[in-house]
């Protein structure tokens, strides 16, 4: 949102930017004096221009974080380059700009109590398990990276506000996708996997199948986890796809739809895959595609599957191992992935059995596994594993009370999604409608490739969570700003 000055008051202001302007200058010189590193010195001048910037319109610092932590640049910068940490800055000084625009320009933010106190609840949850956990520091840290990330959430509330901040937040998601798909696209089909494009575009050496093996894509992270973050960026991209109304938009949501399509492909991810077949689904539902032309659509996609390499189709061919094991029909597999699968799922549900409301402590499933796993005799690689799935990992750490407080968040997330769809449609606003239908069915995708990982990056989650918060305050915000304009009219 753009502060609106009067015209009078802007004329005061402008001897006043002019002599801050000569004070800055000064300063400067000085500092760049005393200091004799220039570098630092480059970061503080637009770091300062950044702020006046944010304070002027605050939409502009929420399409950077947005931007920022989807495509990891900070940690990038920070393991690949030496650089200092842009996010423990960036945060804290857009949260200032927020309440610093509402005490002097009585600029008010977007509801944000509601999501401050879920969150709390939480982290209570996280907090008490310190009285028991084996690994308190464990507990600490995830603890100080939840505030971190819960934090994000609620700045993302706080600075959404407008329709048109929604598709731009969007968008900044988008194009965070783009860039990082393009990357790792590029690299799949040149082959250059030892080449990892300044950190955000890593590759893997794995096995694919019980025999073979290959590099994955991994982007800033790990491969599985890639395939699951690029997931939510699918029904975005199609949604822009089918909806922008500029033929360059269109283009560039179609690019970035193929290049973060082939880039989940060759993660070799089997979660990834399943994930992306729902929300396909899904768009394509919504949608009301005609029966003819899902049909064409499968068509293509079993022409297509005959060029696809062999290892990929190695490696989905061992999902008919993980369905026997779910449907009872199998006991023992012989992929090694899917055999440790199983003894972490099982070694996780083994650990809310024994401690069944309040689990054994918040990021302690890692350092209780080999007390577990020891007996299963399916896991042979003898170290700490994660447990592979998010809402079992949830329910060995931190137990019902855990799975409530983490049921009321998502709760509360579809409940405003819910709430937002219905309201735009209600205002006439289709468009914002499907972008609320998009930012659903991302959720539902990583909520599904969820049931084989455990929260591993949750900066993209919490992310994810304060974008579909956000847009109930959206939707009542442009109905009460129609209901106005329409008054005025009148």
């Amino acid at each position: 949102m753009i502060l609106q000055l009067p015209q009078s008051l802007k004329k005061r202001l402008t001897p006043i930017f002019i002599a801050l302007a000569v004070l800055f200058g000064l300063g400067t010189a000085a500092i760049a004096w005393f200091i004799g590193d220039p570098l630092i010195l480059l970061l503080g001048v637009v770091g300062a221009g950044v702020m006046l910037v944010m304070l002027y319109r605050v939409e502009f610092g929420l399409l950077m974080l947005v931007f920022i932590t989807f495509t990891r640049f900070s940690d990038v910068m920070i393991a690949y380059h030496g650089a200092p940490s842009i996010a423990k800055v960036f945060v804290p000084a857009l949260l200032a700009v927020v309440f610093a625009r509402w005490v002097l320009f009585r600029v008010e933010p977007s509801p944000w109590l509601k999501t401050a106190v879920i969150l709390g609840i939480y982290a209570m949850v996280g907090v008490g398990s310190l009285l028991y956990a084996q690994s308190f520091a464990a507990t600490r840290n995830a603890l100080e990276d939840f505030a971190k990330d819960a934090l994000i959430t609620v700045v993302v509330v706080l600075i959404m506000r407008e329709g048109i901040t929604l598709r731009r937040a969007v968008w900044a998601l988008l194009l965070g996708a783009l860039f990082l798909s393009v990357l790792t696209t590029y690299q799949q089909f040149t082959g250059t996997f030892s080449n990892n494009y300044w950190g955000f575009a890593q590759a893997e050496p794995r096995q694919i199948g019980s025999v073979t093996s290959d590099y994955r894509l991994a982007g800033p992270i790990s491969a599985n986890f890639y395939a699951l973050v690029l997931v939510m960026i699918v029904p975005l991209a199609l949604d822009r796809f089918w909806h922008e109304k500029s033929s360059l938009l269109r283009l560039l949501a179609a690019i970035t739809l193929f290049t973060t399509i082939i880039s989940i492909i060759f993660t070799y991810s089997r979660g990834g895959f399943l994930a992306l077949i729902v929300v396909a689904g899904l768009m394509l539902w919504h949608r009301r595609t005609k029966p003819v032309y899902i049909l064409a659509i499968a068509v293509t996609a079993l022409v297509v599957y005959q060029f696809v390499p062999a290892q990929y189709k190695a490696r989905l061919s061992t999902l008919t191992e993980l369905v026997g094991l779910v449907s009872g029909n199998q006991t023992a597999v012989s992929d090694t992935s899917i055999r440790g699968r199983q003894s972490e799922v099982t070694a996780a549900w083994e650990m809310f059995a024994d401690h069944p409301i309040v689990g054994v402590g918040l990021a302690n499933f890692n350092n209780n596994y080999l007390d577990y796993a020891k007996h299963l005799g399916l896991d042979t690689r003898g170290e700490e594993r994660s447990a592979h799935s998010l809402y079992l990992e949830i329910a060995a750490e931190t137990g019902i009370i855990g799975i409530l407080a983490f049921s009321l968040i998502l709760g509360v997330a579809f409940q405003h999604l819910f709430l937002a769809y219905r309201t735009f449609l209600e205002n006439g606003q289709r468009d914002y409608a499907y972008l609320t239908w998009a930012l659903t069915v991302g959720l539902v995708g990583y909520l599904t490739g969820s049931l084989f990982l455990h929260l591993g990056y949750p900066r993209y989650f919490w992310l994810l969570i304060g974008l579909v918060i956000a847009t109930r305050y959206v939707a009542d915000h442009e109905k009460a700003r129609l209901q106005k304009e329409a008054t005025l009219t009148t």
